[in-house]
């Protein structure tokens, strides 16, 4: 399926049913391929919902998109003779392309924080603290204060 961001995603869904003992004759008689039936509705309800929702909208709410399955499939299967026990949304999977370029984000993403910790962890080792309160202990005061000290002469 195609979601509203036009990304493409396959989602693996899993439905438990079984024939109601009063209806037996019609969920004998009155459909011939029950599971392609089920499938039907399931593509339908997902196709319908999918377009709305974004790819981050469509992972996180595969359980409501799996309840919305579920009522659509109890409503039509009830006529034949079904009862849908369960509906599960197993699994939804985004398009190979689309996974790779997720991965390229978020690694260019970790790439520029880690070079922005870089410069911010280079600049204190070259000038020393920028306060004399980042000094621990009492000896190293005196000269860490001459640091800030010569560190504010230099930025001024």
């Amino acid at each position: 399926m195609k979601t509203k961001d036009h990304a493409f995603v396959t989602v693996v869904a899993t439905v438990q049913y079984r024939a109601l003992a009063d209806k037996a004759s019609d969920a004998f008689y009155r459909l011939s391929n029950i599971r392609g039936q089920i499938q039907s509705y399931i593509f339908d309800v997902i196709r319908a919902s999918a377009p709305k929702l974004e790819l981050d909208a469509v992972l996180e709410q595969k359980n409501d998109i799996a309840k919305s399955v579920e009522e659509e499939l109890e409503k039509a299967m009830s006529t034949y003779g079904y009862q849908i026990v369960q509906t599960l949304i197993v699994d939804i999977e985004p398009d190979t392309n689309v996974k790779r370029s997720m991965n390229e984000i978020n690694a260019a993403a970790n790439k520029k924080s880690r070079e922005r910790g870089r410069v911010q962890i280079s600049v204190r080792t070259r000038y020393g603290s920028p306060t004399p309160g980042h000094c621990r202990r009492v000896e190293e005061r005196r000269p860490c204060i001459l640091r800030t000290k010569d560190v504010m002469e230099r930025w001024y």
